[in-house]
């Protein structure tokens, strides 16, 4: 006698819905990976910082962006590949030596994965991000949002796809790893399991030293449940301690203070506004919506936790939520300057507290949804960049360098116009020194001469405006590593009157490799 098949249960489908979720955020990051590049291009690389990184970086290829200062995960990614966070190049290649090489855990966790190999070290620290918020994803489904309810759904929705969590996983930054540090703390101070927790926040704090503010989740010491006040004070002191020593490390080896982001209250929130309203005026409200979803989400958050209705202090999760919203509304002017970027990850503690003490309740999802307004921004933060900047044939890759706008094609074919003298860099990645020609298409606005420059090779070219020209450079001898290939001119760059006022120098597409 045949039985009937039991019918999928509700947290089959919840389940399934998650890890279909998940997938689709995998898919998204996989899709920014460079055949010759990697993943380096979540690293955000700035061709404006370009001559002072370090050399191991420039030993290997990666995506560099075009007419920009990049952003901060290339300074940590080069602590990582340097692996000493007082190595001498560093001074030079970081903006902010004192300030960065505070958080010094994901670089040298990375360092190690990476086997001190620099392109092994890049890829780590690449995907280091998307390791924590995977591992974090998979917790969060344990311990407090279990597959089963449209409420549980949203509140594990809110705590990963806002725009805190994937503009930290986007730009390969430290919000996400010291998050998922932060929440395996408190999950074993909810379990009894102090010390450990201890443990847990102290290497958040050495992940981004601002996580030190989540051993309130130890609660006051009159108040900790069960626990003398004395132990409370040591607990806490224990994970806080290896931040404060470091930080006295760092500041005594640069002989200098980072300043911190703290100013008088609220100062940072009215410039926030203030810029909003601004943008608002000048470009649209459309063009400020982004900044508007973060401050909302934040208000809706704090107020909710800390000044409205949702007050439980006995519970780990709301001290962390208060001193997370303290130390926000004590910042100052200039993260507030970049809200979408900076502020949205800041709150990340409180994004979470936020979605595990929100009321259960018909009227808790209205406010749920409300607290995670970021979430529909998530399509467009996973935006992928072109990240095959040119050809790859048999191990030996030629890349746009530097001095580049971004690609442009018409379908058929695709090219970069240079802001003037620019270069192409060739990356042999055999073992052994081969020969190779290098063939591309060159054209310019106006008259111009091209100088191409590759070792000791040079040929000069003499452009008629709007005359695509075909050029063959080589053969060339490539050795293992890289090759510079410049372009100069010296004839000034064309700017279009009605149009997008870019410096236009000379265009260069269709890049080929023969041997």
């Amino acid at each position: 006698m045949l039985r009937a098949m039991p019918r999928p249960s509700r947290s089959f489908w919840f389940g399934a819905l998650y890890v279909g979720l998940a997938a689709w955020l995998v898919f998204r990051v996989a899709q920014s990976y460079g055949s010759s590049t990697g993943f380096t291009s979540l690293i955000a690389f700035g061709d404006r910082h370009e001559a002072t990184r370090i050399a191991a970086v420039d030993s290997v290829p990666v995506y560099t962006y075009q007419e920009s200062y990049g952003y901060d995960g290339q300074f940590y990614a080069q602590i990582a590949v340097a692996g000493n966070p007082f190595n001498p190049e560093l001074r030079r290649a970081l903006d902010l030596p004192a300030y960065r090489t505070r958080r010094i855990l994901l670089p040298l966790v990375t360092h190690v994965v990476g086997l001190g190999r620099p392109g092994w070290i890049l890829t780590a620290y690449a995907l280091a991000n998307l390791a924590c918020w995977l591992a974090l994803a998979w917790l969060l489904a344990r311990w407090w949002f279990p597959p089963g309810s449209v409420h549980d759904l949203l509140r594990w929705v809110g705590s990963l796809f806002g725009a805190g969590m994937l503009v930290s996983v986007c730009r390969s930054l430290t919000d996400a790893p010291a998050l998922l540090l932060i929440a395996a703390g408190v999950r074993l101070i909810e379990r009894n399991r102090r010390r450990l927790a201890a443990g847990f926040l102290a290497a958040a704090g050495l992940v981004r030293e601002a996580s030190v503010v989540a051993v309130a989740a130890f609660g006051w010491p009159r108040r900790a449940a069960g626990t003398p006040p004395a132990k409370t004070l040591l607990l806490a002191g224990v994970a806080v301690l290896p931040a404060v020593v470091w930080a006295v490390v760092v500041a005594a080896h640069f002989r200098t203070v980072e300043a911190t982001s703290l100013g008088a209250p609220f100062t940072g929130l009215a410039a926030g506004l203030a810029h909003i309203l601004s943008t608002a005026r000048t470009t649209g409200i459309r063009a400020a919506r982004n900044d508007v979803l973060v401050v909302a989400a934040f208000l809706v958050q704090a107020g909710l936790l800390v000044f409205l209705i949702r007050r439980r202090p006995a519970h780990p999760w709301w001290r962390v939520a208060v001193a997370v919203t303290i130390l926000i509304l004590l910042t100052d002017r200039d993260p507030w300057a970049d809200l979408f970027s900076t502020v949205s990850r800041a709150t990340l503690p409180l994004t979470l507290a936020f979605n595990v003490l929100a009321p259960r309740s018909r009227a808790g999802l209205i406010v749920l949804l409300a607290g995670n307004l970021t979430v529909p921004l998530a399509p467009s933060l996973l935006g992928i960049v072109e990240t095959d900047q040119g050809p790859r044939v048999e191990g030996i890759a030629c890349v746009y360098a530097s001095g580049f706008h971004k690609s442009e094609s018409d379908g058929t074919r695709s090219w970069r116009w240079a802001r003037g003298s620019a270069t192409l860099r060739i990356e042999n990645h055999r073992s052994a020194a081969a020969r190779a020609t290098l063939e591309l298409d060159i054209d310019s606005a106006t008259k111009r001469t091209v100088t191409v420059q590759a070792g000791e090779l040079q040929q000069s070219l003499a452009l008629e405006p709007r005359r695509r020209v075909h050029l063959r450079v080589g053969p060339i001898l490539v050795p293992p590593g890289s090759t510079v290939v410049r372009m100069t001119t010296s004839e000034p760059p064309w700017i279009e009157p009605a149009g997008d006022r870019r410096p236009l120098a000379f265009a260069v597409g269709d890049l080929r490799l023969a041997f």
